[in-house]
């Protein structure tokens, strides 16, 4: 059997077959392609037709192949972000970006009045301007009656999943991340709604994970040419995806970190937890596939900005040079730079949206009394060095959450191509780190797939498949002083990790 899977990120797709084969998960790439969002006034939307056509003509691609191969496919993207749909079915609009500014102010005016306490305890989640909770109360201020004309909310994967066979759903690890969701018995949030006076007609039915939805509808085979088929829900959050195909042996005690434009870094948890610091230190629940009937696990998890940074500086910078900046050129620039020179807080609000992000680097230096990293290897250094720091902040915070100490850091995702990062990250955590597969969402997405169909009887059996398909590279810690006085500059840094400070920055 096939298993096509659809991995969507923030910054571009791609679409793989996956299959077993004498004891391992194969996967063969099908096509890549960027995802481009745009702006329509001043509201960041995705190009959600775009996206749309590229998995018709990944689907077409795959067609193509032998006829006689059962076949299954399974979307998974990006958290929080979703579209409406009328009674009827039709598309409201093109979603949302979550850089969109009036999240924040959303978020603000929450934490003026105490909610985001409410939040918390009501959802466990970490309480973020980009979630869809606080995407819907800035529609509410800024279109009023548009949530109670529309039919149907329907996040990215289940909204693409829609398009493929006209049944509407919340698959549990995608709608974890909106912050409405109740996760215990994994329903909504009776509370968040009646607090922030939500409409809860738009919520669909929340189903499990790796959970067969139905056949691609006739209409969309015919028109596309493709065998009958099977859609599932695996994991439609790409990290929850990412974190199933952690190849990390049984009983070693590790955090993960998903590194892409975010970096997610967490652990697995038996139950939802909801330490009081938690809030302070902007952990949060989301959503896993677990072992279990349901298949509905949970992970602890911090968000943190992550190669986004360097992705927007390379954007400016290849605008710059009139030509794209290669990756290996940009990491080579910055291994040459001096170490640990100039930080920055990467979670800082002024990091947040689009824009000059080297000048914003520089002009937090500035302000903070450091130097102003000039070229893009100084630059590019700052923020390796800079993330490399903020990922030992959030491990001594989840050790003391977790209380046990976490003794190897397991890296998945396209991060693990950034070995100066890997290195960096052992070097600044005192951990081991373990690095691989890059293409985790994918593996996580097949898995999820063989889980639905029976094929793979259990996550920990998949898990297996796993570490006899896939190499790892280990990078062994180097400490030093100077790592040590980073830190403690680096802490200075954001000395109210309780309430991150929204008015220090602003886009641009």
């Amino acid at each position: 059997m096939i298993h096509v899977a659809s991995d969507l990120g923030a910054s571009g797709g791609k679409v793989f077959e996956g299959w077993l084969e004498a004891g391992r998960l194969q996967l063969r790439e099908v096509r890549r392609f960027p995802n481009r969002p745009v702006w329509m006034g001043e509201t960041l939307h995705w190009d959600l037709p775009a996206l749309l056509d590229e998995l018709y003509q990944s689907l077409r691609e795959v067609a193509r192949q032998p006829p006689d191969r059962p076949m299954t496919l399974a979307v998974e993207t990006w958290g929080v972000d979703f579209g409406l749909l009328t009674r009827k079915g039709a598309l409201l609009g093109l979603p949302m970006h979550y850089r969109n500014p009036a999240f924040q102010e959303a978020w603000r005016e929450v934490s003026a009045t105490g909610g985001l306490a409410e939040l918390a305890g009501a959802t466990g989640v970490q309480c973020m301007p980009i979630n869809t909770v606080f995407q819907l109360l800035a529609l509410q201020k800024s279109q009023p009656g548009l949530l109670d004309a529309a039919g149907t909310l329907l996040f990215m994967p289940d909204l693409l999943t829609f398009f493929l066979t006209g049944e509407r759903q919340a698959e549990f690890t995608i709608a974890y991340t909106s912050q409405l969701l109740d996760p215990r018995p994994g329903t909504w949030s009776r509370r968040v709604l009646d607090s922030f006076g939500l409409p809860d007609h738009l919520l669909p039915e929340v189903i499990p994970p790796a959970t067969d939805v139905g056949p691609i509808a006739p209409g969309v085979r015919e028109r596309l040419g493709l065998p009958e088929a099977r859609v599932i829900a695996g994991a439609g959050h790409d990290t929850a995806s990412a974190v199933a195909a952690v190849p990390a042996e049984p009983g070693e005690r590790y955090a993960y970190l998903s590194s892409g434009t975010w970096s997610l870094m967490g652990a697995m948890v038996p139950e939802p937890m909801g330490d009081p610091r938690m809030l302070a230190w902007h952990l949060g629940n989301e959503g896993a596939i677990a072992s279990g009937p349901d298949r509905r696990g949970h992970r602890l998890v911090r968000n943190i900005a992550g190669l986004w940074l360097l992705q927007e500086c390379r954007r400016v910078w290849s605008r710059e040079r009139s030509e794209p900046i290669p990756w290996a050129e940009l990491d080579a620039l910055a291994a040459g730079a001096p170490p640990l020179r100039s930080l920055i807080d990467p979670d800082d609000p002024a990091f947040a949206t689009p824009g000059d992000m080297p000048g914003r680097i520089r002009t937090f230096c500035r302000r903070t009394g450091q130097p102003e990293p000039e070229s893009p290897g100084e630059v590019a250094r700052c923020v390796v060095d800079s993330l490399a720091l903020a990922y030992r902040r959030t491990l001594e915070q989840l050790e003391q959450v977790l209380g046990r100490p976490v003794e190897t850091v397991r890296v998945v995702g396209g991060g693990v191509r950034n070995r100066l990062l890997c290195q960096l990250t052992a070097d600044a955590t005192g951990r081991p780190v373990l690095a691989g597969p890059v293409e985790a969402t994918a593996y996580g997405n097949v898995l999820a797939q063989a889980l639905a169909t029976g094929e793979v009887g259990s996550l920990s059996e998949g898990q297996s498949l796993l570490r006899a398909s896939v190499a790892t590279d280990r990078y062994e810690p180097r400490p030093s002083d100077a790592w040590e006085e980073a830190y403690r500059r680096f802490l200075a840094l954001a000395p109210a990790e309780g309430g991150r400070r929204l008015e220090s920055g602003s886009a641009s």
